[in-house]
């Protein structure tokens, strides 16, 4: 019994016809164009329009059965599907998304060097464990249980806007250096604003350095603050 033997051919990808099943058109110069094609396996980096590819031809007699495999063209470690990509070089791993605005500007000829779309958010982690995080919209993070941040050295917090506060139970801050708060306008409200110390007599202070009058010898200084 003589049964058809398979052809291997090299193939160009013209068209995405299934972004999650990875199914394609493509052209064969010569032999078919406008066909089909499944893939042999998933690869982790989706199919794109130009992308050269392995053809393998199930039906030589017909050309109806062609199933494909991506090559090797450019340095790129990782994968990338549906606008989302992992991407690894010997510096650094990328967790990004890309637009698709973005990512057609970078599918067509002229192609970058890695044939990758730029990210427009991303978490970054170099080898020596620094984090880049960059959002290109607005960021939530939401955490269901406790939360403890611990720096090591100093913290450089910089907003653009406004910034508010909502704290539901207590409220402390243990700071053993110094800490400066730079703001045009300060609010304090909740009920009651507790702070300990002593004021050092300075012209143009708000705070009173008289701790008892020395007319009537009411005192004058308090820890608590309240109706705020």
């Amino acid at each position: 019994m003589n049964t058809p033997q398979p052809n291997y051919y090299l193939g160009v990808i013209t068209k995405i016809l299934d972004p999650d099943k990875y199914e394609v058109e493509i052209e064969i110069p010569g032999v078919t164009k406008e066909a089909k094609a499944y893939p042999i396996d998933r690869s982790p980096d989706e199919p794109k329009p130009e992308d050269l590819v392995l053809v393998l031809g199930l039906d030589p007699v017909w050309n109806s059965v062609w199933l494909y495999q991506k090559l090797k063209e450019n340095e790129f470690i990782g994968f990338r599907s549906r606008g989302k990509k992992v991407d690894i070089t010997k510096d650094r791993i990328e967790i990004g998304i890309f637009s698709e605005m973005n990512e057609k500007d970078q599918t067509s000829p002229p192609y970058p060097e890695d044939k990758t779309p730029k990210s427009t958010s991303w978490i970054k982690i170099d080898k020596d464990g620094n984090i880049d995080v960059h959002a290109e919209k607005d960021m939530t993070i939401k955490v269901d249980g406790n939360v403890k941040i611990e720096v090591a050295g100093n913290a450089d917090i910089k907003v653009e806007g406004n910034v508010t506060t909502d704290v539901a139970g207590n409220c402390c801050a243990d700071i053993k250096g110094s800490t400066e708060l730079s703001c045009p306008d300060v609010t304090v409200t909740g009920g009651q604003f507790t702070m300990k110390g002593t004021c050092s007599p300075q012209a143009g202070s708000p705070f009173c350095a008289i701790p008892i009058c020395p007319v009537t010898g009411a005192i004058h200084v308090g820890q608590i603050v309240s109706g705020t």
